[in-house]
């Protein structure tokens, strides 16, 4: 007979597994789900590690580095942060498989059931391009808190390295509201 109350367990609010890890002499990847806590698959990304050589349209810089390849990310229901968890657990994935934190991508919005273009997610989260002329596009909606239209932007080629440094936009924000204070008071 329990003469106490039963332990009451948290549940998470979400769940991120690796559901799958092909591994032979051709191919190399690995497939990432992300539940939320009714179990159903809110997201899905499909990763794998690259070597990739200096001066190409991921790899600026002069060296060779090891990056961690997100061929696809596929969020089931848009506007929920669930593809920004998956660009999180991606980091830290490419930390424990020896990549040191760099990722790189193929920014597309074919995989959108709106239509809704990742690019300006992708370029808050750290992402920069050799594309000069879309990546001013892309600080363009971002300063201007405008949704981008999908036709805008093809597929880009976007690549993270954590060394780099990126522009906040938060501190931008944060300047602009204390100087509109201080016109006021």
């Amino acid at each position: 007979m329990l003469k106490f109350p039963p332990i009451k367990y948290k549940i998470p609010q979400n769940i991120v597994s690796k559901k799958f890890d092909y591994n032979n002499f051709v191919w190399n990847y690995k497939l990432y789900t992300f539940k939320d806590k009714n179990a159903y698959v809110a997201a899905i990304m499909n990763a794998q590690i690259r070597h990739l050589e200096p001066y190409n349209k991921y790899n600026p810089t002069s060296k060779n580095i090891t990056s961690f390849y997100i061929s696809f990310i596929r969020s089931f229901e848009e506007g929920k942060g669930y593809g920004l968890k998956m660009l999180k657990l991606a980091k830290i994935e490419s930390k424990k498989l020896g990549c040191n934190g760099n990722l790189h991508l193929e920014a597309t919005s074919l995989f959108s059931e709106k239509r809704h273009s990742p690019h300006r997610m992708y370029r808050k989260f750290g992402f920069s391009s050799t594309d000069n002329e879309k990546l001013k596009i892309i600080d363009k909606w971002i300063k201007t808190n405008k949704t981008p239209s999908w036709i805008s932007l093809e597929t880009t080629p976007m690549y993270y390295h954590p060394k780099e440094k990126q522009p906040n936009y938060k501190i931008r924000l944060f300047n602009i509201f204390n100087k509109i204070k201080k016109l006021f008071t």
